[in-house]
């Protein structure tokens, strides 16, 4: 078959293959030329499609009218008993009715505009009115000793800003924890019972102590050539017979480098030397 004849019979199965799909695309359902080609699977550059749609005779002009108001040019058939019913009696949102109706949120707020459509204010949404609403509930506020009436599901225990602004700090207030040392006790607790926790704090305060400069507000992970998963994943494999990560957080194995610190010299993370010293960790 000569090339002509093949180029010939490469067209007519083209057009019989993809001429209607493209054409219900890109005149029907709106379709730029990127959609049409990702929606048909072709692997074919944007100037082949344009050159196949000029040759099937399907319009390539833009889909959709430019300027101020061209959303009105658009046509939806969207009615006022239309955005009443789902608005207005069944209290959808302006994004649900988007949604339902196939448009933009900003398109919701115009149509009700232009059908005089009164939009609801925020203080709409709650309250008694609302799917969520669980009923009240009686605080008396730690300042003044008011009591005030509150959502069943608030957090709140002041009366008022003024009231907040005065509020109770330290070992007086209801939320108190036991400050920042019990902070780090419970941060220790955390720390002590996990070892994947535990092996990230002592790698973390190994690589600190070992800089002159400390880290420059560096993480640790992002220092080294290897996450904390890695290093774990790499240690586990590696754990002498017998010996579990319980062995490790109870002291009984130690992590240690098969050359001792001492050997390399080096003032920040960028040297070389901190890269070879951090590469070789062992258990001991």
């Amino acid at each position: 078959m000569s090339n002509k004849r093949w180029a010939k019979k490469h067209r007519e199965e083209l057009e019989s293959k993809y001429k209607n799909k493209l054409y219900d695309l890109k005149v029907n359902k709106r379709h730029s030329l990127q959609q049409c080609k990702d929606l048909l699977g072709l692997d074919v550059h944007l100037s082949t499609l344009k050159t196949w749609c000029v040759r099937w005779d399907i319009s390539i002009e833009s889909t959709y009218p430019t300027g101020k108001n061209h959303w009105r040019s658009i046509k939806h058939n969207i009615t006022k008993e239309i955005l009443n019913k789902y608005y207005i009696e069944q209290k959808k949102s302006a994004k649900e009715c988007g949604e339902i109706l196939k448009i933009s949120t900003t398109q919701v707020y115009r149509f009700l505009e232009k059908y005089n459509i009164e939009r609801r204010i925020k203080s709409d949404f709650g309250g008694e009115s609302s799917p969520f609403w669980l009923g009240k509930k009686s605080i008396i506020c730690p300042i003044c000793n008011k009591e005030k009436e509150v959502p069943v599901n608030s957090k709140r225990i002041y009366c008022s800003e003024s009231c907040m602004g005065k509020g109770i700090m330290g070992v007086d207030h209801p939320n108190y924890k036991g400050g920042t040392l019990a902070g780090r006790q419970r941060l220790w607790k955390q720390i002590k019972s996990n070892p994947k926790k535990m092996l990230e704090h002592r790698v973390s305060s190994m690589v600190l102590h070992s800089l002159k400069n400390g880290k420059m507000g560096k993480k640790t992970s992002d220092i080294l050539d290897y996450s904390y998963k890695e290093l774990y994943d790499w240690l586990e494999l590696r754990m002498p017979e017998g010996c579990t990560w319980d062995d490790y957080l109870e002291g009984k194995l130690h992590l240690d480098h098969k050359v001792p610190l001492s050997y390399f010299k080096y003032e920040t993370y960028e040297d070389i030397e901190f890269k070879k010293c951090w590469i070789y960790i062992i258990y001991s």
